[in-house]
């Protein structure tokens, strides 16, 4: 528990969430970015149901964020790819990506409404 002055000073925002991928962009102040890292290694649940919380970069710039995630999106997209699916499936997959990436791209450092 970080207590109001802590989170205050941590100026955690989401500032990017995906509910069909399970894949968020967190912005927090550099001098606790360590901290929030680690804390989130002890999460077990969201909202009552089962999490695992992993840090894919930890970096000063939103930029490296957003190459970092969308070299994750497509990681994904080739995993999901070499399932056996039908073409409207396929189609329907592709396009759900590309969907994600362009939001992506377009994040600024506003937090999630």
């Amino acid at each position: 528990n970080w207590g109001d002055f802590g989170e205050a000073t941590a100026c955690i925002k989401l500032n990017y969430w995906s509910a069909p991928l399970n894949l968020g962009l967190v912005s927090c102040s550099g001098p606790v970015g360590e901290m929030l890292q680690a804390a989130l290694t002890f999460v077990g649940s969201v909202q009552g149901k089962p999490a695992q919380l992993r840090v894919h970069y930890a970096g000063g710039s939103l930029r490296g964020a957003q190459h970092s995630g969308k070299e994750l999106l497509q990681s994904w997209r080739r995993s999901a790819f070499r399932q056996n699916l039908t073409p409207g499936e396929a189609q329907k997959m592709e396009e759900g990506y590309e969907a994600e990436m362009q939001i992506l791209s377009k994040v600024e450092r506003t937090a999630v409404a």
